[in-house]
Protein backbone atom coordinates (compact mmCIF):
# COMPACT_ATOMS: atom_id res chain seq x y z
CA UNK A 1 0.00 0.00 0.00
CA UNK A 2 3.10 2.62 0.85
CA UNK A 3 4.69 1.61 -2.81
CA UNK A 4 1.16 2.60 -4.25
CA UNK A 5 0.98 5.93 -2.19
CA UNK A 6 4.25 6.81 -3.46
CA UNK A 7 3.69 6.18 -7.47
CA UNK A 8 1.13 8.19 -7.24
CA UNK A 9 2.74 10.72 -5.36
CA UNK A 10 5.52 10.70 -8.30
CA UNK A 11 2.90 10.54 -11.17
CA UNK A 12 1.05 13.18 -9.58
CA UNK A 13 3.95 15.22 -9.51
CA UNK A 14 5.22 14.39 -13.22
CA UNK A 15 2.02 15.53 -14.38
CA UNK A 16 2.15 18.36 -12.56
CA UNK A 17 5.53 19.94 -13.98
CA UNK A 18 5.06 18.95 -17.27
CA UNK A 19 2.08 20.95 -17.07
CA UNK A 20 3.79 24.18 -15.46
CA UNK A 21 6.80 24.29 -18.05
CA UNK A 22 6.06 23.07 -21.23
CA UNK A 23 8.06 20.14 -23.14
CA UNK A 24 10.14 21.90 -26.01
CA UNK A 25 9.99 20.08 -28.96
CA UNK A 26 13.59 18.74 -30.48
CA UNK A 27 12.30 19.39 -33.89
CA UNK A 28 11.94 22.96 -32.95
CA UNK A 29 15.35 23.27 -30.96
CA UNK A 30 18.13 23.96 -32.63
CA UNK A 31 21.31 21.56 -32.56
CA UNK A 32 23.08 23.84 -34.83
CA UNK A 33 23.19 21.30 -37.89
CA UNK A 34 24.36 24.07 -40.19
CA UNK A 35 26.13 26.63 -38.39
CA UNK A 36 29.32 24.47 -38.02
CA UNK A 37 33.40 25.42 -39.08
CA UNK A 38 35.97 22.57 -38.10
CA UNK A 39 39.60 23.54 -38.91
CA UNK A 40 42.47 22.04 -37.61
CA UNK A 41 40.99 20.99 -34.11
CA UNK A 42 38.72 24.21 -33.75
CA UNK A 43 35.14 23.62 -33.80
CA UNK A 44 32.96 27.01 -34.16
CA UNK A 45 29.02 26.19 -34.10
CA UNK A 46 26.43 28.94 -34.57
CA UNK A 47 23.13 28.28 -32.58
CA UNK A 48 19.56 29.59 -32.62
CA UNK A 49 16.89 29.16 -29.97
CA UNK A 50 14.60 27.92 -32.46
CA UNK A 51 14.44 27.05 -35.90
CA UNK A 52 11.30 28.31 -36.17
CA UNK A 53 9.51 31.54 -34.32
CA UNK A 54 5.56 32.22 -34.27
CA UNK A 55 3.89 35.01 -33.60
CA UNK A 56 4.27 34.67 -29.89
CA UNK A 57 8.19 35.10 -30.32
CA UNK A 58 9.83 38.65 -29.41
CA UNK A 59 13.61 37.94 -30.72
CA UNK A 60 15.66 35.07 -32.26
CA UNK A 61 18.58 34.40 -29.52
CA UNK A 62 21.54 33.61 -31.32
CA UNK A 63 25.20 32.69 -29.90
CA UNK A 64 28.40 30.83 -30.73
CA UNK A 65 30.67 28.65 -28.80
CA UNK A 66 34.26 27.75 -30.59
CA UNK A 67 36.48 24.39 -28.77
CA UNK A 68 40.17 24.98 -29.50
CA UNK A 69 40.05 27.64 -31.37
CA UNK A 70 42.03 31.48 -31.47
CA UNK A 71 39.98 34.79 -30.43
CA UNK A 72 37.46 35.37 -33.76
CA UNK A 73 36.16 38.55 -34.52
CA UNK A 74 32.41 38.43 -36.13
CA UNK A 75 29.79 39.94 -37.79
CA UNK A 76 26.29 38.77 -37.16
CA UNK A 77 23.51 39.49 -39.65
CA UNK A 78 19.87 38.45 -40.73
CA UNK A 79 19.28 38.13 -44.17
CA UNK A 80 15.86 36.79 -45.86
CA UNK A 81 16.11 33.86 -48.69
CA UNK A 82 17.66 35.93 -51.24
CA UNK A 83 20.35 36.60 -48.56
CA UNK A 84 19.57 40.46 -48.13
CA UNK A 85 19.24 41.85 -45.05
CA UNK A 86 15.99 41.38 -43.45
CA UNK A 87 16.74 43.94 -40.16
CA UNK A 88 19.13 46.96 -39.74
CA UNK A 89 20.36 45.27 -36.80
CA UNK A 90 24.23 44.14 -37.06
CA UNK A 91 26.24 42.82 -34.27
CA UNK A 92 30.09 42.25 -34.19
CA UNK A 93 32.28 42.24 -31.91
CA UNK A 94 35.09 39.02 -30.49
CA UNK A 95 34.96 36.01 -28.74
CA UNK A 96 37.58 33.13 -27.62
CA UNK A 97 35.23 30.51 -25.98
CA UNK A 98 31.55 31.78 -26.35
CA UNK A 99 30.27 34.56 -28.23
CA UNK A 100 27.59 36.74 -25.62
CA UNK A 101 23.96 35.55 -26.54
CA UNK A 102 22.55 38.66 -29.68
CA UNK A 103 19.24 39.02 -30.21
CA UNK A 104 17.50 40.24 -33.18
CA UNK A 105 14.00 41.88 -32.84
CA UNK A 106 11.39 40.34 -34.65
CA UNK A 107 9.56 42.87 -34.77
CA UNK A 108 12.45 45.02 -36.55
CA UNK A 109 12.70 42.57 -39.45
CA UNK A 110 11.41 43.48 -42.80
CA UNK A 111 8.53 41.73 -44.65
CA UNK A 112 9.53 39.65 -47.02
CA UNK A 113 7.59 41.24 -50.06
CA UNK A 114 6.51 44.63 -51.05
CA UNK A 115 2.98 43.98 -50.39
CA UNK A 116 3.18 43.98 -46.80
CA UNK A 117 2.44 39.74 -46.64
CA UNK A 118 3.73 37.52 -44.89
CA UNK A 119 3.54 33.72 -46.05
CA UNK A 120 3.74 31.01 -43.94
CA UNK A 121 7.25 30.08 -42.41
CA UNK A 122 9.60 32.84 -44.39
CA UNK A 123 13.10 31.24 -44.55
CA UNK A 124 16.07 33.87 -42.99
CA UNK A 125 19.71 33.05 -42.04
CA UNK A 126 21.34 34.28 -39.40
CA UNK A 127 24.83 34.27 -41.16
CA UNK A 128 28.00 34.76 -38.74
CA UNK A 129 31.15 35.84 -40.33
CA UNK A 130 34.07 35.34 -38.15
CA UNK A 131 38.10 37.16 -38.90
CA UNK A 132 41.69 36.12 -37.66
CA UNK A 133 41.94 39.86 -37.52
CA UNK A 134 40.13 42.65 -35.76
CA UNK A 135 39.94 44.80 -38.85
CA UNK A 136 38.07 42.20 -40.43
CA UNK A 137 40.04 41.65 -43.10
CA UNK A 138 40.80 37.91 -42.94
CA UNK A 139 37.95 35.78 -43.16
CA UNK A 140 38.37 32.33 -41.66
CA UNK A 141 34.72 31.11 -42.60
CA UNK A 142 31.01 31.76 -43.21
CA UNK A 143 28.44 29.86 -40.79
CA UNK A 144 24.62 29.76 -41.86
CA UNK A 145 21.49 28.97 -39.68
CA UNK A 146 18.21 29.06 -41.56
CA UNK A 147 15.22 29.75 -39.86
CA UNK A 148 11.59 30.24 -40.23
CA UNK A 149 9.17 33.03 -38.98
CA UNK A 150 5.28 32.95 -39.24
CA UNK A 151 3.65 36.45 -38.20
Amino acid sequence: MRKLKKMLIIFCLTVLLASIFPIVSLADYNHSTWGVYESGGCTVKLFTDYRSYYSNADTVDVWATSDNCPTFYYDLVLVNEEFNRATSQTFSGYFSYRMPTKQFDIDLVQQPDSNGDWSDGDLYHVILRIYSDSAHNQQVAVLDNPINIYK
